[in-house]
């Protein structure tokens, strides 16, 4: 599934306003720490995103868990391994574009068997998350969890 350009610009312009909403409130942001998986690390996930993926992963009739065990492997395989899409934009600009974000995250939830609006909502919170808990702390957390694993 690809996004049209209205698509990408909506989706981009609600990203930023989603990460100034929580850039506004500081340590006032309300977390949910998700743990993906039996022995894996948690994350902290902001609420209302957490919500919202939860709802859209239920609705399409998977396990919240899963999703975040499944997602989390791939969007680092990605995000932190070199060659991914986004590792190398992340090393070029020391940034990610909310576009590029969309993009790759959509291209990961449709092989993970999402498909319709799921995809639109799930890129654009799995975008939030990703961004705002920052991309040198979202691999060393999924690094930390896949090391855990291997004791």
């Amino acid at each position: 599934m690809t996004f049209s350009p209205e698509e990408i610009d909506r989706l981009s312009r609600e990203m930023d306003a989603r990460l100034a909403e929580l850039a506004a409130g500081g340590d006032a942001v309300q977390t949910k720490w998700i743990r993906q998986g039996h022995e894996s690390m948690p994350m902290p996930v902001p609420e209302k995103e957490s919500q919202v993926i939860e709802k859209a992963v239920t609705e399409a009739g998977q396990s919240p868990d899963s999703f975040w065990q499944k997602f989390r492997k791939a969007a680092h395989d990605d995000v932190c391994k070199e060659g991914g899409v986004l590792n190398q934009q992340w090393k070029k600009w020391g940034d990610l574009s909310n576009e590029k974000v969309l993009k790759q995250f959509a291209a990961i939830l449709v092989a993970m068997g999402f498909s319709g609006n799921a995809v639109q909502v799930l890129a654009l919170s799995c975008g939030v998350v990703v961004i705002h808990l920052g991309v040198k702390a979202f691999c060393m957390e999924a690094k930390a969890d896949a090391d855990s694993k291997k004791m």
